[in-house]
C-alpha cells in the first residue's frame, strides 16, 4: 500500500518545461556558449543538473555551482510565472484527504520551489515537505522513507524525466510518469514506469487511495 506520493517539481508540479529550457539556455549564452536545441537539452540533462555544463567544458572556476544556480534563478524568474500541471491541485487535495503524506522533492533550488508554491498557499499547506536541491533521488527517496517510518516501496516518485523513473525504481518505491514534461511517454514507459499520465488528479485512483472511512 502506498502511503506516500513525491512529487518532482519542473515538468511534473509545475507545467513549465518550456520556461525551464529557456533558463537552461540562458546559462550557456551568459557563459559565452551556444545553446542547445530543446532535443538535445532533454537528452543531456541528468542529476545533478549542473552536470549538463562540466559535461560542456563550463569547469567550477568559470563558473561554480553557485553560479550556475544564479544565473539559472535570474533567467527562470525573467520569465512568465509558471502554472500548475494539470490536475496537480486535485491530486495533492486527494492525497492529503485520503491520509497520505504528500512531498516535493526535487533537483532545482529549494528556496526557488517554495517560491513558486507560495502562489498556492492552500496547496503548500498540505505538503508534509518541499525538498530541493537533490543531487541524488534514489538516496533522498530511501531517506524521506526512513524519516517517514515507511519501507521505499510504499513511496510513489512521480516525475517527468527517465532519471526520475530510474532512481525510484533503485529506491525500491512506485514510479510514476508525468506525461507532458521533458521526456515523451514512449521514453517514460521503457525506463520503467509504472503508469504515465497527462493528468495528476488520475494517480489516488490508480495507487488506491481512498479517503478515510468516517
Amino acid at each position: 500500500m502506498i502511503r506516500l506520493v513525491a512529487f518532482d517539481a519542473n515538468g511534473t508540479l509545475f507545467d513549465d518545461t518550456p520556461f525551464m529550457i529557456a533558463a537552461l539556455n540562458a546559462v550557456f549564452l551568459a557563459l559565452g556558449r551556444e545553446a542547445l536545441s530543446s532535443r538535445d537539452l532533454a537528452r543531456r540533462l541528468g542529476i545533478p543538473w549542473t552536470d549538463l555544463y562540466r559535461r560542456l567544458g563550463v569547469s567550477p572556476a568559470e563558473a561554480s555551482d553557485q553560479d550556475l544556480t544564479r544565473l539559472y534563478r535570474e533567467a527562470y524568474l525573467a520569465g512568465p510565472a509558471p502554472k500548475l500541471a494539470r490536475g496537480a491541485g486535485a491530486a495533492i487535495r486527494g492525497l492529503s484527504s485520503a491520509g497520505l503524506a504528500v512531498v516535493v522533492l526535487s533537483a532545482q533550488e529549494e528556496a526557488l520551489t517554495r517560491e513558486q508554491l507560495a502562489r498556492w498557499p492552500e496547496l503548500l499547506a498540505s505538503l508534509s515537505e518541499v525538498r530541493g536541491d537533490i543531487n541524488d533521488k534514489t538516496a533522498a527517496l530511501r531517506n524521506l522513507a526512513a524519516r517517514h517510518g515507511l519501507d521505499p516501496a510504499e513511496l510513489a516518485y512521480v516525475g517527468d524525466q527517465v532519471s526520475d523513473i530510474v532512481d525510484a525504481k533503485r529506491a525500491g518505491s512506485l514510479p510514476i510518469g508525468r506525461a507532458g514534461g521533458l521526456h515523451p511517454v514512449g521514453r517514460l514507459s521503457r525506463a520503467g514506469a509504472k503508469f504515465v499520465v497527462a493528468d495528476l488528479a488520475e494517480i489516488p485512483d490508480l495507487i488506491g487511495a481512498t479517503r478515510p472511512a468516517v
